[in-house]
């Protein structure tokens, strides 16, 4: 996995492959802080235990525009223990995500989501995930799995078919605190065993 922290911008580039780490996997970056990404594109499998995404690991104050994370499988080695898998991004904090999406299975432990595992302070704006999320443990959720720290979402949209062995899984979000969602779906079906909700 690469890692790219205080760079300026990364456009126009598409990446194939699988890759398998420790945590912070993802098919085009591994860790992204202060980055910008513009009209990317990725495929391909990532593998970790914890902090996996399909386009990135994790991505700390970093701006995504017009980027893809086209069919892939985002998964762990040890599923009971993992945490944070998401089709897009494993989880980030206060970054931005404009016009991207997703489409992925997961299956992973806890923190699982169709395009974010966990965010907080992210912007989301016309983003979609599509595949299926599965999460045997809590916080699971067709587009995010948790959400925290006023992060905002609008017009995103999600068809992931959701299954959780445990409780807290969401249509949209598995779990979210002091955040807005306007004008945002989720049409996959959800199935877990407690707090089990179309939209959250």
């Amino acid at each position: 996995d690469s890692e790219f922290t205080n760079s300026t911008s990364h456009s126009n580039a598409t990446i194939t492959g699988d890759y398998t780490g420790c945590w912070h996997v993802g098919t085009f970056v591994g860790y992204a802080k202060n980055s910008s990404f513009k009209n990317c594109r990725a495929s391909g499998n990532s593998k970790a235990r914890a902090g996996v995404g399909g386009f990135a690991g994790r991505a700390d104050y970093s701006k995504f525009e017009n980027c893809i994370f086209e069919k892939g499988i985002v998964t762990t080695p040890t599923k009971f223990y993992g945490n944070s898998f998401g089709g897009f991004v494993g989880n980030g904090l206060e970054s931005e995500y404009k016009n991207c999406s997703a489409t992925a299975d997961i299956d992973g432990g806890t923190e699982v989501g169709g395009f974010s595992s966990w965010t907080q302070g992210g912007k989301f704006e016309n983003c979609t995930a599509d595949g299926t999320v599965k999460g045997n443990q809590v916080y699971v959720g067709g587009f995010v799995g948790y959400v925290t720290a006023s992060s905002s979402f609008k017009n995103c949209s999600t068809k992931s078919e959701v299954t959780s062995t445990s409780q807290m899984s969401g249509g949209f979000a598995g779990v979210s605190y002091s955040s807005g969602f306007e004008g945002c779906k989720a049409t996959g079906n959800v199935s877990g065993t407690q707090y089990v909700g179309g939209h959250t």
